[in-house]
């Protein structure tokens, strides 16, 4: 679909269906607007972050099951897709006044604008501010690690962001669950790879329907602010 204006002007919005790999390879491209792209996946994929190694995943056993694998150019680490998550991308020029040059605080205004979101429907969520916070789970999963801008509910993680930036601008991309299962990847990953972590993967993050919501309420309050 292509970009519509939001009703505000400032921001133009898309919604975008395909593959992973086929979302994920799009070239970065930015205009003279922001641009907010809803992307729906159309199957099952492992996304691995750009210098995580492929053989943490059991490739013979997740084409049997049909589940794609491919890679982000930005850094972290697995993250699951399905039809059900909540994945976007958010493009910016470098001459937007949100552009900032240090890649940490870069994305603050986008967890300081998701934190607005979530408060509109009754939830008060944290924005990491400082550093990369690692944990027993960050080598492997994104979630198991808090980058800047991240959003918390309860000390665990609700929203996981990663960047890809070039002089002309960046593209952050999101990623909310309605359910967190990390059970998905299990079945996935190198045994080897799995457990003894200390703490269990099902207790690092929470979904939207944890706190009452559901994927549409989440889409609509960003939305509403983005005059969309």
């Amino acid at each position: 679909m292509a970009p519509v204006p939001g009703a505000g002007g400032e921001w133009m919005v898309e919604r975008l269906r395909g593959s992973a790999g086929e979302l994920h390879s799009r070239p970065l491209e930015v205009g003279s607007r922001p641009l907010w792209s809803w992307l729906e996946v159309t199957g099952p994929a492992v996304v691995l972050g750009g210098g995580q190694d492929g053989d943490v995943i059991e490739r013979e056993r997740a084409e049997r099951a049909g589940v794609e694998i491919c890679r982000r150019r930005g850094g972290g680490t697995l993250v699951w897709l399905d039809r059900d998550s909540i994945w976007f991308d958010v493009s910016i020029s470098s001459s937007d006044p949100r552009w900032e040059t240090d890649v940490g605080r870069a994305f603050l205004w986008l967890g300081e604008f998701l934190a607005g979101a979530m408060g509109s429907l009754g939830v008060s969520a944290d924005v990491r501010t400082g550093g990369l916070r690692s944990g027993p789970w960050s080598d492997l999963l994104c979630f198991g690690g808090l980058g800047p801008g991240e959003l918390t509910v309860g000390g665990r993680k609700l929203v996981g962001l990663s960047q890809r930036r070039t002089r002309a601008g960046a593209r952050f991309q999101g990623v909310v669950y309605p359910r967190w299962r990390p059970d998905a990847l299990r079945g996935l990953v190198d045994p080897r790879s799995w457990g003894g972590r200390g703490i269990r993967a099902a207790d690092l993050a929470l979904g939207l329907e944890d706190l009452g919501l559901t994927a549409d309420d989440f889409r609509r309050a960003v939305d509403d602010r983005l005059g969309s």
